[in-house]
């Protein structure tokens, strides 16, 4: 089997994760590899990147998959540090009042809320690779 033909095979098995996301493949009339993602609302591409193998491939998926998941823990940690100014850790587990515990632990659960839907976002485009996995 010829590395075009792994390439071809490789992204109708990742379909669902194509399908979910923002990311698309393309193969030049030169024969070039490309995976990007293009950000619709901006207009831009959020990366594009050249590839030669179906392992190459699978890695650069896999990675933006957690570039993807990262992205969404670090802004709920950030968003939740920063609306606090917290320069120690005490001061998120021990404040002492009960109102101001309730407040931010509204606030925390909220933001946290809202990025779950997010992850839903990124679990949708993992579909391919999870259903992979359970087959295996």
């Amino acid at each position: 089997m010829s590395e075009d033909e792994k390439i071809q095979e490789l992204i109708e098995k990742y379909g669902g994760y194509f399908e979910n996301s923002n990311a698309d493949v393309c193969h030049t009339y030169k024969g070039i590899w490309f995976f990007f993602r293009f950000d619709s609302k901006y207009k831009n591409f959020e990366c594009f990147i050249q590839f030669e193998t179906a392992g190459q491939l699978k890695n650069i998926i896999l990675g933006e998959i957690v570039d993807d998941i990262n992205t969404l823990i670090e802004v709920a940690a950030d968003t939740i540090a920063h609306e606090y100014d917290y320069k120690e850790i005490n001061e998120v587990t021990h404040s002492g009042d009960y109102e101001e515990s309730i407040n931010k632990l509204f606030y925390n659960l909220e933001v946290i809320t809202k990025s779950t839907h997010m992850f839903e976002d990124v679990f949708k485009a993992l579909s391919g690779i999870l259903s992979e996995k359970k087959e295996v």
